[in-house]
């Protein structure tokens, strides 16, 4: 048997490559792939591989990544470029500042759904123990920051999608105020008073859905997101019963 110095390629198939190595070469892969965010995303991807915050791998970029982590990374890395959701590989989402699980079925929370919390909030400031009422919940994020900001407030919440109401209820799971069932937010409620009713209906229309990036189009619920070809339809099912 030779000695290490004989055998330099089976030396080299032991050294890790450093985060610095799989960061760039991921960053240029998600970019040909078109990913709009392609930096972030490696960074987010090597973050949740190695069980670190995003600010100790850019700190700590000559370190070696191990073998088990990097197989990991490139297994993730390979379905981001597919345009496989990031929120779907990662697991969680952050809403109004909490975390939330997030995964297919469910769809993921955007930015400026926070607009919709803080004029909610806005709406039932000095009503005492308020009854808000979600029509669609999806994956619970704004009933969670309601439930966050008003914990006197009773929350009720419908969703149709089996799978979503899956992941509200997992992400609302301990908060006591909080009323999860599935129907159709098209339909009357079994109740009848309540102090405000919150809503994000379908808002893309059937002309709109096919310019979308392929990580809604073919991984996001599309009954969460898809109206028809008149997309105040939503909104005059609302206003029938509201």
């Amino acid at each position: 048997m030779g000695t290490v110095a004989e055998q330099p390629e089976a030396v080299s198939a032991f050294v890790a490559e450093t985060v610095a190595d799989l960061l760039d070469r991921a960053a240029d892969r998600l970019t040909a792939a078109g990913v709009a965010h392609p930096r972030k995303d490696a960074l987010l991807l090597a973050a949740h591989v190695m069980g670190q915050p995003c600010w100790w791998i850019l700190a700590h970029r000559e370190a070696p990544v191990p073998r088990r982590a990097e197989t990991a990374w490139k297994a993730l890395l390979k379905r981001r470029a597919g345009r496989f959701p990031l929120s779907y590989l990662l697991g969680t989402h952050e809403f109004w500042g909490l975390p939330l699980r997030i995964g297919p079925g469910a769809l993921i929370p955007r930015p400026e759904t926070e607009h919709l919390v803080e004029a909610s909030l806005a709406a039932v400031t000095g009503i005492e123990r308020p009854v808000i009422v979600e029509a669609g919940v999806g994956s619970g994020c704004i009933l969670k920051a309601l439930a966050s900001e008003r914990q006197d407030a009773r929350l009720v919440g419908i969703e149709l999608s089996p799978e979503a109401l899956a992941w509200a209820r997992r992400n609302l799971e301990g908060s006591e105020n909080v009323l999860l069932c599935q129907g159709d937010f098209m339909q009357p409620p079994p109740f009848r008073q309540a102090d405000l009713c919150v809503s994000n209906p379908p808002y893309v229309t059937d002309e709109e859905w096919a310019d979308l990036a392929p990580e809604i189009r073919c991984h996001e619920p599309g009954e969460a997101l898809r109206c028809g070809s008149d997309a105040l339809a939503p909104y005059r099912s609302l206003a029938c019963w509201a």
